[in-house]
């Protein structure tokens, strides 16, 4: 029933082909497996960058109306529609810049957490790539933060605070998050979609 929500929101906000142009795509993108759609985003988002501003607006408040039709968002959806936003409408440079570590304990945290979670691997494995990551960053006790996913309130408070770090400081937490993704020896379609969300951020 929610894909049928979503079809008539979707001729609602645009066209009856706009709309049937979206079920084709979906089902397209369906049969291809999940790692097409960053390409395939990036691709949609560099036309999109050309169009209006109202249009873009248009753009982004419809894909967070079809985030939001069942009323919970996975982080795939979250991510998406955070890298949506800031393709086509990114935020102003923030004012004040964060010198130091010390204060992004739960900003960190609640990135390295949501990494670690979509990793696949077992509860202890998590936690162990967990505590290994946070130990470079605080000496106290994170492990609270992998007790259920970060919400995506969390998740936006997070990139935002880490987003005003100094240049510096912006590049190990980026080598964190690799390290933590990699330390299997792969990697999973939802830590590439983290990944690309933080460097995005």
């Amino acid at each position: 029933s929610h894909g049928n929500e979503s079809v008539q929101l979707i001729q609602n906000q645009t066209s009856a082909t706009c709309a049937q142009k979206a079920v084709e795509s979906y089902n397209a993108l369906k049969a291809a497996g999940e790692a097409i759609r960053l390409p395939l985003l990036d691709i949609a988002l560099s036309t999109l960058k050309t169009v209006d501003a109202a249009t873009q607006n248009r753009i982004i408040a419809t894909c967070q109306q079809l985030i939001d039709i069942d009323r919970r968002v996975s982080l795939s959806e979250f991510i998406y529609g955070y890298l949506i936003r800031q393709a086509l409408n990114p935020p102003q440079r923030p004012q004040r810049s964060i010198k130091s570590f010390q204060t992004l304990e739960a900003a960190l945290a609640t990135l390295f957490s949501a990494i670690v979670q979509s990793s696949g691997e077992s509860a202890e494995a998590q936690a162990r790539n967990f505590k290994r990551i946070m130990v470079t960053f605080t000496k106290a006790d994170c492990s609270a933060y992998l007790q259920m996913a970060p919400s995506p309130k969390q998740m936006t408070a997070a990139l935002d605070q880490l987003n005003r770090l100094t240049p510096l400081l912006k590049q190990p937490v980026i080598d964190t998050c690799v390290d933590c993704a990699l330390h299997d020896g792969k990697t999973t379609q939802r830590e590439v979609e983290v990944l690309r969300a933080v460097c995005e951020a």
